[in-house]
């Protein structure tokens, strides 16, 4: 199961960097970076949209194989895709407004809202792409304390993976989240007005290791 998990963060992982940065990428020092205005979607969200069925058991199927796990059907992949990059307390959505981070779960209400400043940059921390870490002096923050947080990568006009970002947070050691072997959880948020569609050809794309079925 570890092998598993560990593979299933690297697919996760491939797909907050398929999609490439605009031609003149965005400050990551301002969260005006991540502002868009419906919103980011945890991506662990769409596992809970039964039109997508079809879309995560063609994915099972095929990532399955690849793992070495032919009976891997689309609901247990889904309980690990929860596992690998969900949030807890129920948040579906973040939004970015000014140094605001809001979290909202999947009726609207407001899980948190804390006011974050930027702290640095870590080059090539996740393959390869930077990530940028910011803070809030909010003690209650707890988890979120830290997020690290990549720039959002842009889709290509020929379709492919949706727009999203990878983001992992931490209440204190912020340097732990990057160390090789790190098995932890891995956030990834892609537009909240991104069509079903695309949706489903990124979950049969990032699972099937580039061979949509």
């Amino acid at each position: 199961m570890k092998k598993l998990f560990v593979s299933l963060l690297a697919a996760l992982l491939a797909l907050a960097c398929a999609a490439g940065l605009a031609e003149t990428p965005p400050d990551g020092t301002t969260l005006d970076a991540w502002a868009h205005e419906e919103g980011w979607t945890s991506f662990s969200a769409y596992t809970q949209v039964e039109a997508l069925d079809s879309a995560w058991e063609a994915a099972a199927a095929s990532f399955g194989a690849a793992v070495g796990m032919e009976d891997l059907d689309g609901s247990t992949l889904k309980a690990l895709n929860m596992a690998a990059c969900g949030f807890e307390d129920g948040i579906t959505t973040l939004t970015f407004s000014g140094s605001t981070v809001t979290a909202l779960n999947q009726a609207g209400n407001v899980v948190f809202a804390h006011a974050y400043r930027f702290v640095e940059t870590i080059d090539a921390a996740l393959e390869g792409a930077p990530v940028y870490v910011y803070t809030t002096d909010d003690a209650q923050a707890g988890q979120y304390a830290f997020l690290c947080i990549s720039l959002p990568g842009v889709a290509s006009d020929e379709g492919g993976v949706v727009t999203n970002f990878s983001l992992r947070c931490t209440e204190s050691d912020y340097s732990a989240l990057f160390h090789d072997g790190y098995e932890g959880v891995t956030h990834v948020l892609v537009h909240a007005d991104t069509p079903i569609e695309d949706v489903d050809y990124t979950i049969r794309l990032v699972y099937s290791l580039g061979a949509v079925n």
